[in-house]
């Protein structure tokens, strides 16, 4: 039997949470519900949205937990929200780390990995950085809609892999798109 599911399954998979979430979240009885947790918990409940924010398959829940919350102070909210994604994103580090770490010496002594890292050298005419490749592959996944939990597992690999700074970064990054989403809700809507 298989230890790992399909790529298609996945993509199945996170369809129906998608289709789940937006069932779940455009209900009048589930908005009010969770409405009234947005003004009763004072914010936890956009914290623990953050958390769901950052990892792959529970972004559509978090996104309508977010968009259903009641926060009365959008800043405010927008800020736990990323302080909470910040949590999220260093779960994965923590577990990538331990998980992968013989996984990424591989990778980096394979032959495709020294092939698209000559074609690299080529395009920028000159040799990068012993991990500069692998720090491109994963800003280019966490920039992409794909789940952030891939370029982590790459970027926590690294030797010289700093945890404050991506802390801050990913703060940034989480709360811009958390802002986009709750005032582009506040604007449509």
């Amino acid at each position: 039997m298989h230890r790992y599911i399909s790529t298609g399954t996945k993509i199945l998979i996170f369809i129906c949470i998608i289709i789940s979430a937006y069932l779940i979240f455009t209900s009048d009885s589930v908005k009010e519900h969770i409405g009234g947790l947005g003004q009763t918990n004072s914010y936890i409940s956009f914290f623990f949205a953050g958390i769901l924010f950052a990892l792959g398959f529970t972004l559509p829940i978090s996104a309508g937990l977010l968009l259903s919350l009641n926060g009365n102070n959008l800043m405010l909210s927008v800020l736990l929200g990323g302080a909470g994604s910040v949590i999220g994103d260093l779960i994965i580090i923590a577990i990538a780390k331990k998980a992968f770490a013989k996984e990424f010496i591989k990778i980096e002594a394979s032959r495709e990995y020294h092939r698209w890292k000559k074609k690299i050298n080529k395009l920028f005419g000159r040799e990068i950085g012993p991990h500069t490749f692998t720090y491109i592959f994963g800003a280019a996944v966490i920039a992409s809609p794909l789940p952030d939990e891939i370029g982590l597992s790459f970027l926590s690999g690294l030797p010289d892999f700093k945890l404050a700074p991506f802390a801050i970064i990913s703060f940034i990054l989480h709360s811009a798109g958390i802002f986009v989403l709750l005032y582009a809700e506040s604007q449509l809507f």
